[in-house]
């Protein structure tokens, strides 16, 4: 697990398919710590540990579960987030204890934003971190080009997916303000910047900034 923010940190890659390369990331708030997406290597599971356990884990779409669901919840008594569209799949590993539904603010700064298409459950989290730095999670719904160009990743109906535009319409406003920092996905690694050849598991870190919209809060 490496520091890649003040508050951020990124854990060593996972390959659950061929060619498919993935990270989790640790968000290190006062109130408690947040996973994001899901990890099976012990060795990572200590470095969670050695850095104070995790509070809450979301997930960003049912290709994220896994036996370790139940593991880290078990370990750490944390809280799994998952969303509603998505329950039955998640709840064969782990019970869900906070259900996803809309576009909500979470505690620790954390915006729910469902963005179906890859999945009908497909959730990105957009972060606003005490440090002034801003984080958006896109999971496998955002991907970029080796122009550095943002485009939908991984859309099982192809061009003719209904939810595009409306998933286009939601991220719009916090892409069009990113400052990219950091990505990670398929291919080389992670790295500071844009690259090419990028995959499913990503943050996107972003200069300060407010939403259009107030979303509605949630405990």
């Amino acid at each position: 697990m490496k520091q890649i923010a003040d508050d951020l940190w990124e854990t060593e890659p996972e390959y659950p398919a061929p060619g498919l390369q993935t990270h989790a990331y640790l968000y290190a708030h006062p109130a408690g710590n947040v996973l994001f997406y899901n990890i099976s290597h012990d060795d990572e599971l200590s470095a969670l540990a050695d850095h104070g356990g995790v509070h809450r884990q979301y997930l960003s779409h049912r290709d994220e579960v896994g036996a370790s669901l139940a593991v880290i919840r078990t370990r750490f008594n944390s809280q799994l987030c998952g969303h509603q569209r998505e329950l039955e799949d998640i709840q064969k590993y782990c019970p869900v204890d906070v259900v996803l539904a809309q576009r909500e603010l979470h505690p620790r700064d954390i915006e729910i934003l469902p963005t179906p298409g890859h999945t009908p459950g497909s959730t990105c989290f957009w972060v606003r971190s005490p440090t002034g730095d801003r984080y958006l999670f896109t999971g496998d719904t955002l991907y970029f080009d080796e122009g550095g160009q943002g485009r939908n990743g991984f859309l099982p109906s192809g061009s003719g997916d209904p939810q595009r535009f409306r998933r286009r319409r939601r991220l719009s406003p916090f892409r069009g303000r990113a400052q990219l920092a950091r990505l990670c996905g398929r291919g080389a690694g992670t790295v500071t910047g844009r690259r090419g050849g990028l995959g499913p598991r990503r943050a996107v870190r972003s200069r300060p900034a407010t939403p259009p919209a107030s979303p509605r809060n949630a405990g």
